[in-house]
């Protein structure tokens, strides 16, 4: 597409929650040069306030109007590029527009038997959304394959370039999240994926989805298609029930604070005549823990939580949706809240929203 600007745009077509959205300028472009031609030509759309919107899949619109430039990028180029000096056979190297599909890049790349992104399968999003956030599942994170981002910097009209060891990379976060990162459009990233096989098996349901497969003859399209079932199973189409996907993240706590956390879980089943169960969470090497946010939205009783048309997934309460399809920003806010309190209530954990909210 060619470059692309309108005032007072409609944003519901680009987002996944269903939620009606607008903002006061929508630019979409495919390459850095097309932004800067609207930093050179239409200077005032970006001085203000400006938001970079990838697949729309984790964010909300809290008012309904974003008074900002929302930029949005389409390249959707795949290019397999050639080995670089000392580069092992084995390896291979893409580079990618922000604008692709991360499903439909995790099918490319299966499809020729590259391994690194087979267990992302199914999950939304663009991959510009996916540097800046992170994302993940089933033991493995965008940032274990992306070799380089690069972004034209607002400010400064230029391109400018990230290894990933500049990037920060954590647990569903980047530097590009942090008020460090300059304004930033992100319009491609370098990947680094491999001929060798790597399967990453270890998440309950992804081997029991493939059967009596030997280990030495899956491939990562078997995998893909696994996962692809696993999530089916406890996750809503997005084509056909809006969400943004994982609302809350799983909360990472010291493991020295674990004692105090189960003690506030015992009490809060004590006052509410609740079964007991040992708190679920995963120690890490670095003396932290992470939490199962899903399993304390269960067992805290949040489960049938609603407000106006927000609700939680039945079979993954870490997901609102907007069951009703006419619900509002409102809605998802304080059904939020709802969940982030009483969490609270019984683990002395406040939940962190992972969906960015406007």
């Amino acid at each position: 597409m060619m470059l692309r600007i309108t005032h007072n745009a409609d944003l519901t077509r680009l987002t996944t929650f269903g939620i009606h959205a607008e903002c006061g300028c929508l630019v979409e472009y495919d390459s850095p040069d097309e932004l800067r031609q609207v930093a050179d030509e239409h200077h005032g759309l970006l001085s203000g306030e400006v938001f970079c919107l990838g697949g729309g899949s984790n964010v909300l619109f809290a008012d309904g109007f974003y008074r900002g430039t929302v930029l949005h990028c389409a390249g959707d180029a795949i290019e397999e590029l050639p080995p670089s000096d000392g580069q092992a056979d084995s390896v291979v190297r893409l580079r990618v527009g922000a604008g692709v599909v991360l499903d439909n890049l995790v099918d490319y790349v299966a499809a020729r038997r590259y391994w690194g992104l087979e267990n992302l399968a199914a999950i939304p999003g663009r991959v510009g959304g996916a540097a800046v956030q992170n994302v993940g599942a089933y033991g493995a994170d965008f940032s274990q394959c992306v070799e380089l981002v690069r972004a034209f910097d607002i400010d400064r009209h230029r391109v400018v370039e990230y290894p990933a060891e500049e990037c920060a990379y954590g647990y569903r976060q980047s530097y590009f999240k942090t008020p460090d990162s300059p304004r930033l459009a992100i319009f491609e990233v370098v990947l680094r994926l491999s001929r060798e096989a790597n399967p990453r098996l270890g998440y309950a349901g992804v081997r029991e989805a493939l059967g009596d497969t030997p280990q030495e003859e899956i491939t990562p399209a078997m995998i893909a298609e696994a996962i692809r079932k696993v999530r089916s199973a406890k996750l809503p189409d997005p084509s056909e029930v809006g969400s943004a996907g994982s609302y809350f993240k799983n909360p990472v706590v010291p493991a020295a604070e674990l004692p105090g956390i189960e003690d506030s879980w015992e009490r809060f089943c004590d006052r509410h005549s609740v079964a007991h169960m040992p708190l679920q969470y995963h120690e890490g090497a670095d003396g932290t823990a992470k939490l199962s946010a899903a399993w304390m939205i269960d067992k805290s009783g949040c489960k049938e939580l609603s407000s106006g048309g927000a609700a939680l997934w039945p079979t993954q309460p870490l997901v609102i949706v907007n069951r009703s399809g006419s619900a509002i920003a409102a809605d998802v806010l304080a059904l939020q809240r709802m969940v982030q309190d009483r969490v609270e209530e019984a683990f002395g954990v406040r939940l962190e929203p992972e969906v960015v909210r406007l």
